[in-house]
């Protein structure tokens, strides 16, 4: 994969907001760490979301693609919700429900191109799967620790 190192210190450098919501939380800046939390987590889901339609669009997932769609498109409203509407642990349960929904998807089409010898190359390379299971396990816990503190 190109560029791997780069793209696991952007990946990392992106879970700083996290962290960050976290620390002000502690220091007693609720408010404001909630939202930074919800807003941020937000933006990722759309973000990671985008990356489903890009497979749909491509065709690499051939089967499902209007599925991958419509998913992509709810779990980024979904995001939103959470964050302009649920200041709460209720927001971060629907953000931690999103991040796994979106691991879970990623983990099917990346069985589905290991399994299917018609697609050309992995629809996700092994080695940033696994980058994706170890930051998305790491906001995860962030985001229920927030839901804890400041929910």
């Amino acid at each position: 994969m190109k560029n791997l190192r780069l793209i696991k210190t952007l990946t990392l450098c992106g879970s700083l907001p996290f962290f960050l919501s976290a620390i002000l939380g502690y220091f007693d800046y609720q408010e404001i760490a909630i939202k930074i939390s919800l807003i941020y987590g937000a933006v990722i889901i759309a973000f990671m979301s985008g990356i489903l339609w890009a497979v749909a669009i491509t065709n690499k997932a051939k089967q499902g693609d209007k599925n991958l769609v419509i998913f992509s498109n709810l779990l980024a409203i979904l995001g939103c919700f959470a964050a302009l509407f649920c200041l709460n642990w209720i927001g971060f349960v629907i953000e931690i429900l999103c991040f796994l929904w979106l691991i879970w998807v990623e983990f099917g089409l990346q069985k589905f191109s290991q399994k299917n010898q018609q697609i050309e190359c992995e629809i996700f390379p092994e080695e940033y799967f696994k980058m994706r299971l170890q930051i998305t396990a790491l906001v995860v816990s962030i985001l229920a620790i927030n839901a804890f503190l400041l929910g």
